[in-house]
C-alpha cells in the first residue's frame, strides 16, 4: 500500500485525540486545558471526513475511487456507463450466499420440451464445487446488432415461443417467426458470431445479453434491482467442449438450476427482512 499525505493525516486525526485525553480525575487540571482538550475532541471529529474526500477527489484516488464504486455493476456500453445493483439487495445476497447448496452435477433437462422433470435424468459432474460470487463488473452486450431474434415454434426449451409447461398452442407464433428471421439468414451473420467467443481473459466476471438491459429497464421506473447469473460455460468441462456455444448446450440446464435456487434463496431472505 503506498503512503501519501492522505493517509497520514487520518492517521493523525485518530493519534491526535488520544495524546488530548483528559486527565484522571485524581489529578488537578486547570479550566484552560480542560476545555483546549473538549475543543481537539470536536475538531478532530470533524475533520475525520477530510483525508477520505482528499483521497478520493485526488489524482491518487483512481484506485480508492474504483474499489468504493464497484460493489456490483453492469454495463452495455463497454464501460462509457454503468448500472448499479440496489445496495440493501446486494448486502442481502452478500447474506445468503454461503447458505445456498449449488448442484454439481449436470441434468439432461428437457430440450424437446416434452414435460419431463428437466432434472430427471443426470449426466456428467463438473470438476470444480459451484460457489456464488457476489459483486465485481458485468457486461452485456448484443451481438445481434440490434436484431431481434424470433422464437422458434415448438422450437424446445432455448428457441421455444412458450416454456416448456406453458401453453403448447404456438401456431400463431409462425407468421412472426418468418418475418423476423429474414435479418439472419445470411450465412455470414451465424458464423461470425460462433466464430468470436468471449475472451477467457475479460474484465468482467460475467458476460451476457439481458442484465443490464433488465437493469435500465428497471432504473427508468425506479425499481431496484439485482441480477443472479450462472454460467454455463468456462473451464472444469469434464468433456472438454469447446466453449460458447457448445458448453451452453450442454450446460445450460445446471446453470439455470443453480441460479434459481440462489435466487429463491435471496427473495426469501427479502421478503423477510
Amino acid at each position: 500500500m503506498k503512503f501519501n499525505s492522505a493517509k497520514a493525516a487520518l492517521v493523525l486525526l485518530f493519534v491526535l485525540p488520544a495524546f488530548a485525553q483528559p486527565a484522571p480525575a485524581s489529578k488537578p487540571i486547570d479550566l484552560l486545558k480542560q476545555k483546549l482538550v473538549r475543543q481537539v475532541h470536536v475538531w478532530s471529529g470533524i475533520a475525520l471526513p477530510v483525508p477520505l474526500l482528499v483521497a478520493v477527489g485526488g489524482r491518487w484516488g483512481r484506485g480508492l475511487r474504483a474499489d468504493i464504486s464497484r460493489f456490483n455493476r453492469w454495463t452495455k456500453d463497454d464501460g462509457k456507463s454503468w448500472l448499479r445493483t440496489d445496495p440493501a439487495m446486494l448486502a442481502t445476497a452478500r447474506r445468503i450466499a454461503r447458505t445456498v447448496k449449488l448442484e454439481q452435477t449436470n441434468p439432461a433437462g428437457d430440450p424437446a420440451c416434452t414435460g419431463q422433470d428437466p432434472s430427471l435424468v443426470p449426466t456428467v459432474t463438473v470438476q470444480h464445487t459451484p460457489t456464488v460470487k457476489i459483486g465485481g463488473d458485468g457486461q452485456t452486450a448484443d451481438p445481434f446488432g440490434g436484431r431481434r431474434l424470433p422464437c422458434i415454434p415448438y422450437g424446445g426449451d432455448v428457441f421455444g415461443c412458450a416454456p416448456c409447461r406453458g401453453p403448447s398452442d404456438q401456431s400463431s407464433d409462425v407468421a412472426p417467426f418468418v418475418s423476423g428471421a429474414a435479418p439472419f439468414i445470411d450465412p455470414s451473420f451465424f458464423s461470425g458470431y460462433f466464430a468470436s467467443p468471449p475472451s477467457s481473459n475479460s474484465k468482467y466476471v460475467a458476460q451476457d445479453m439481458e442484465t443490464a438491459a433488465v437493469g435500465a429497464v428497471a432504473s427508468q421506473s425506479g425499481v431496484p434491482f439485482i441480477g443472479f447469473r450462472a454460467a454455463s460455460d468456462g473451464g472444469g468441462d469434464p468433456l472438454m467442449l469447446p466453449g460458447f456455444p457448445f458448453q451452453f448446450f450442454v450446460y445450460r440446464q445446471l446453470a439455470a438450476d443453480n441460479a434459481a435456487r440462489t435466487a429463491l434463496a435471496f427473495l426469501q431472505a427479502w421478503a423477510s427482512r
